[in-house]
């Protein structure tokens, strides 16, 4: 008995003695973690490739993708970490989702920017998930697994101990589900906390410090939509959440903006609207109509092209009877082909295809 007793004593308190302890300068507080900056880059090297192969790859706009990356490295230069190499990348992904990995990798679905309606609001989103790598969140939660994990073992053998082998399985089963609660519990705390630090970092750069609980109103009325089309009742909070309420961050959120001053605030509306002008909105269906619309595109130009080469070739041939009857019909084909692409090339998105109702009027 004394032997199991010293294991597990041993486990617990060599569990406790492992915990490395360091000063954040993100959050003012103590990092618990197991693991090295230049091991939270390794992860984030390896898992890279993995994210962009899961999510469907990059988003193939270049210009979407730069501004998105340009938005996330000025957010970056004001965190606490502005030296890291920072990667942002844009996920081709119609789910609302962004995240980090630690190591300075952060992503955003197309989705969550058809979502978000001002570039502070994205801005926000940004510095969110910035701030979980700036807390170092992957790592605690890395330590903290760790030592509930082992918290959990020593229970059991301590169980096994002192009430039978049966009960000591059950006692660590038991002691799981708490491990579990607490780390969920631990995850609502880092939401909360990188909440605020997006805030900072958008206020930071002269963005509205409202951003954060503006997107979070958004994102808790999409999830409210999506529940009432799938007739299905919002779903209540649990134990075992890792993120807070929706709402409850909201509040949080408008209240830490009323502590954030900011100088003239911007929200940037009309820039952001203008960027995502064009951007893919849904499935994979509207890709590919996407697609067609730019196919048909090239046709109609090539098709006027050679409507007019047609044209100019009758001119040339004189006035013969076969002449006279073509002119009118080819140069109304003409004048009704370069209105359909002209209508098809600048149309609003959804709306590519009046250019060819038209052409077949």
């Amino acid at each position: 008995m004394n032997r199991y007793f010293l294991i597990a004593f041993g486990m617990v308190a060599i569990g406790l003695s492992l915990t490395g302890c360091s000063s954040n300068p993100a959050t003012g507080g103590k990092d618990i973690a197991f693991m090295s900056k230049d091991d939270e880059k390794r992860i984030g090297d390896e898992n890279h490739p993995m994210i962009l192969k899961q999510f469907g790859g990059e988003y193939d706009d270049p210009d979407l993708k730069s501004y998105v990356k340009s938005l996330g490295q000025v957010l970056a230069a004001s965190s606490e970490l502005p030296d890291i190499k920072w990667t942002f990348t844009l996920l081709d992904s119609d789910v609302t989702n962004a995240f980090a990995l630690p190591g300075g990798y952060v992503y955003v679905t197309r989705g969550l920017l058809s979502l978000a309606e001002t570039e502070g609001q994205l801005a926000a989103v940004i510095g969110h998930e910035i701030g979980h790598v700036t807390a170092r969140h992957g790592a605690q939660r890395q330590a903290q697994g760790t030592l509930a994990g082992i918290g959990a073992m020593g229970a059991s053998i301590l169980g096994s101990i002192f009430v039978g082998p049966d009960a000591g399985r059950a006692i660590g089963q038991l002691a799981n589900v708490g491990a579990q609660g607490y780390l969920a519990s631990y995850s609502r705390d880092q939401e909360y906390q990188a909440d605020e630090l997006g805030i900072r970092y958008n206020g930071r750069i002269g963005f509205t410090p409202f951003g954060m609980s503006e997107f979070l109103e958004k994102l808790d009325s999409e999830k409210g939509l999506i529940a009432k089309l799938r007739g299905q009742a919002p779903r209540g909070s649990s134990y075992l959440d890792t993120h807070p309420p929706t709402p409850d961050r909201v509040v949080r959120a408008r209240k830490l903006a009323q502590k954030t001053p900011v100088e003239k605030p911007l929200d940037g509306r009309d820039i952001y609207l203008s960027k995502i002008d064009g951007m893919i909105w849904g499935t994979l269906r509207n890709k590919v109509m996407r697609a067609m619309v730019l196919l048909r595109t090239k046709i109609l130009t090539f098709y006027s092209v050679f409507l007019i080469i047609l044209h100019f070739l009758i001119l040339l041939s004189g006035s013969s009877p076969m002449a006279r009857k073509m002119h009118p019909l080819v140069l109304i084909w003409v004048l009704k082909t370069m209105v359909a692409l002209c209508e098809t090339t600048f149309a609003k998105p959804g709306q590519e295809m009046l250019g060819w109702k038209a052409l077949r009027q």
